[in-house]
Formats: C-alpha cells, structure tokens, sequence
C-alpha cells in the first residue's frame, strides 16, 4: 500500500509545477505584449521622424534655390554697379556719350 501523505504531497508537488508552469506562460504572454506594443509605438516614431526628414529635406531645397536666387541677384547687383560707376566715370571725365548717327 501506498503511503496516503506521499501520494498528497506528490499531488500537490504536480500541482505546484502545474501552477508554476501556468505563471510563467501567462506571464510571459503578457511580456509579448507590453513587447509587441512597444514596437508598435516605436513603429510610429521612426514613421514620424521619417515625415520630419523629408518636411526638412523640403525646406533644405528651398532654402538652396533661395540662396542661388539670392547670389544671382547680388552678379546682377555687382554688374549694375559697375556700369553706374563706369557712367559716372564717365560723366566725371565730361566725356561725350556716343550718340547713334542719324
């Protein structure tokens, strides 16, 4: 015959592993998740930065045709300015503009 407290204790010993057991899937189902929502919410952040870069690439384009604008208008200023300096040389000297033969 068996030993009637043996057979309780290895009962609940079972029944001890089985619960253990249970705890760690259920708490590792939960880790998956806090996991899987986690990556989620980073999912979204590297989807917003990556919005943010291109909004700034944007604007980096713009500010770049605004400084080739902004440099072909000083040439054009610059050359302005050296035919003014050239006409009031010019006048400076009372040399007689060149006037079209009729």
């Amino acid at each position: 015959m068996r030993d009637p407290i043996a057979i309780i204790t290895a009962a609940l010993a079972v029944i001890g592993m089985f619960t253990a057991c249970l705890a760690f899937v259920f708490t590792m189902r939960g880790a998956l998740n806090q996991l899987q929502a986690e990556l989620k919410d980073i999912k979204n952040e590297v989807k917003n930065v990556g919005n943010l870069m291109i909004v700034q690439g944007r604007h980096d384009e713009r500010i770049t045709m605004l400084q080739a604008t902004q440099v072909a208008q000083g040439r054009r200023l610059d050359d302005t300015t050296r035919r003014l300096n050239v006409f009031v040389d010019a006048q400076a000297l009372d040399i007689p503009e060149e006037s079209p033969e009729n």
